[in-house]
């Protein structure tokens, strides 16, 4: 048996291979429909293999074989492409890679065997692969949020492409790829073109996992830093996310507001636990509903909130905080409770660059006199002082 045999023996193998492990991913993480579509583009890729392995082995004519070789690598490399749209949230270019796979079919099934070792009639047989990898590229390189691993995979996606192009020359530089389809894998053009199938295969899937498997750990990590209850960051979220912005901001103006809901126990006691983690969903929509795309919102106690304002003033966290109360108090805000509800502030602003847990200390202290003050109201704390504004008072 060739060495090119011994190698589509391998390639069949590591297509399966690869196959499995982006289905099982599929199978941890149903969302990733990504990992299903190069699930399913491996599997058929491994067919390629399979067809090509059985052409000189086979009784019948070698053209079924050999059209069925070159679609399924072509439809192998557009399940691929449908895989990167769907985790990169592009629309798969449908159109277009159903025009190369009638192209492919066409050409195959009219290419004359005498011309098999021709460069165009090689040239045309590998076209329809560039083509299917250039449009991988371009879904990557339009990729909204593109950063370096995107870029990795791209260049790899590229490299991939142009050695398509070049196997004409390779085939040439090596004595043809055969004068009829079942030669080919007698062929030292065949041990050097499966040789390369391999390497960007496996490649390609292995960057292609990393990329997935970062989604999964990012999404690991935001469930991690997410308050299930009122779908606001935890306590540990609000501060790897707060500390993070303020070591960029060390001269900007920062403001803190903690918050805690009034009389939560009452309601709690009166309408029941289930109620009141009604209350705490509601407060955190409303917390959510009045904040810019650069404030930071978390759920650090049972009823507590903290509020990052960066850039911000005083009286910018004053207007937020009214324009949390007034929606809060609206009646009818949570089914079963009659009466109305309310929430006390703390606001503190930063200075003499004191870190996240002073100022939420001297925030802490304003909401303290808040709620002192017979709660429902807004109170601005300074570092060594409390200045006792009411803000604002229901």
């Amino acid at each position: 048996m060739v060495g090119a045999v011994y190698i589509l023996a391998i390639n069949m193998a590591v297509g399966l291979l690869l196959a499995v492990s982006f289905f099982l991913m599929f199978v941890y993480d149903p969302t990733r429909r990504a990992a299903l579509w190069i699930a399913a583009a491996y599997f058929c890729g491994s067919l390629n293999f399979v067809a090509e392995f059985l052409t000189p082995f086979s009784s019948i004519p070698a053209r079924p074989a050999f059209v069925m070789s070159a679609l399924f690598a072509v439809v192998g490399l557009s399940l691929a492409n449908i895989g990167l749209a769907v985790h990169y949230l592009a629309k798969p270019p449908y159109l277009a890679m159903a025009a190369i796979i009638i192209f492919t079919a066409f050409h195959t099934i009219t290419m004359n065997y005498s011309d098999g070792g021709q460069f165009l009639s090689m040239l045309f047989y590998q076209m329809p692969l560039f083509m299917c990898q250039a449009l991988g590229v371009g879904i990557v390189a339009n990729a909204p949020l593109r950063d370096r691993l995107d870029d990795v995979l791209m260049a790899v996606l590229t490299c991939s492409g142009m050695q398509f192009l070049l196997r004409p020359l390779i085939a040439i530089s090596f004595g043809g790829w055969g004068s009829r389809e079942e030669e080919y894998v007698a062929t030292p053009y065949a041990l050097v073109s499966q040789a390369m199938s391999t390497i960007f295969a496996v490649a390609i899937a292995l960057i292609l996992l990393v990329v997935l498997m970062r989604e999964v750990l990012r999404d690991l990590s935001k469930k991690s830093e997410t308050d299930p209850l009122s779908g606001l960051l935890n306590r540990r979220g609000f501060e790897l996310r707060v500390n993070h912005k303020m070591q960029r901001l060390r001269r900007s103006r920062i403001i803190i507001v903690i918050c805690d809901l009034d009389h939560f126990k009452a309601i709690n006691d009166t309408f029941g636990h289930a109620t009141g983690d009604l209350v705490i969903n509601r407060f955190g929509e409303i917390l959510k509903q009045c904040a810019s795309e650069d404030m930071e919102i978390g759920r650090i106690g049972g009823e507590e909130f903290a509020i990052f304002l960066p850039a911000a003033t005083v009286e910018d966290a004053c207007a937020y905080c009214r324009a949390v109360q007034r929606l809060f108090q609206e009646k009818g805000l949570v089914p079963g409770i009659d009466q109305e509800l309310s929430a006390s502030f703390g606001v503190a602003e930063r200075e003499n660059a004191e870190g996240l847990w002073e100022v939420i200390h001297n925030a802490d202290k304003a909401l303290y006199v808040a709620k002192q003050a017979g709660r429902n109201c807004i109170y601005v704390g300074r570092v060594d002082h409390i200045d006792g504004l009411n803000a604002s008072a229901a």
